[in-house]
């Protein structure tokens, strides 16, 4: 009996096995694994090469071939100031325009009555200054004194200064009427409030110590058929206060009802009247 060949005992015969030479045959599935793995080694390479190409190309400048961006407006002008902030536009206008104007002295000319008769002084608003500048501010009823000069008659009338003095340490002014009325000695009014007459001329300047003076005149009430009183007092107000200065009055009768004899005053000038 022949001998089997020893390499037929696993069913397969030598002459079928591929051998590692260049000659040598593949299996259909490793044919196909190297086909794959071949494919893949060139198309790293490829990649590779293309990497290489892009890495030592020289940078393209695209600023200058940049197309206009669509929408945008041709012409048009940037507001960014180099410092990259908007530049506001220039105010327009006086800067002064939204400035407040400063009031000047107005001569009220009138003043008024409370609920009890007492007369109030009328003139300028308070702190309006002087006439002359506004340098210095309305005089406050603290820093006045009030007085009544003595009587100078003449063709049936009584005529008095009614007289404000500085007694203060500072310069003030007074500007228009001063308040004024007759009060018996309980502090009530007897007789009506005097008329405003004549022009206001401009505010008087007192220095400590000095004076402004206003007229009252009224007619002799004896000369009259209307009733008289006596008053005990007076109540004096500075222009634009409101604080009264009372005073002996010494100045004899005066009308009650002010039919025959209505008395009036003048403006506040510089000087005593005297």
């Amino acid at each position: 009996m022949a001998k089997r060949q020893s390499g037929n005992e696993h069913g397969a015969s030598t002459a079928a096995r591929p051998t590692s030479g260049a000659g040598r045959t593949l299996r259909p599935g490793q044919a196909a694994g190297w086909a794959a793995c071949t494919a893949a080694v060139l198309a790293a390479a490829l990649l590779t090469g293309c990497g290489n190409q892009d890495a030592n190309a020289a940078p393209k400048d695209v600023s200058a071939a940049a197309a206009p961006v669509s929408g945008d407006k041709s012409g048009s002008k940037s507001d960014a100031s180099p410092d990259g902030r908007a530049d506001s536009p220039a105010p327009s206008g006086d800067s002064s325009a939204g400035r407040p104007s400063q009031s000047s002295s107005s001569n009220s000319g009138g003043g008024s009555t409370d609920s009890d008769g007492a007369d109030k002084g009328g003139s300028a608003s308070k702190g309006s200054g002087s006439g002359s500048g506004g340098e210095s501010g309305a005089c406050d009823s603290s820093e006045l004194s009030a007085s009544v000069g003595t009587n100078h008659p003449g063709a049936g009338q009584e005529n008095f200064a009614v007289v404000l003095t500085n007694k203060s340490s500072s310069t003030c002014t007074v500007y228009g009427y001063p308040g004024f009325a007759f009060l018996d000695g309980a502090g009530k009014q007897v007789s009506v409030d005097p008329q405003r007459t004549g022009a206001v001329g401009g505010s008087v300047k007192l220095s400590p110590g000095n004076k402004a003076w206003a007229p009252l005149t009224f007619t002799n009430p004896e000369m009259t058929d209307d009733e008289t009183v006596v008053p005990s007092t007076v109540r004096i107000t500075p222009p634009d206060e409101t604080t009264p200065l009372p005073i002996p009055w010494s100045g004899g009768a005066v009308s009650a009802t002010g039919k025959g004899s209505t008395p009036k005053i003048g403006p506040l000038t510089a000087g005593s009247g005297e």
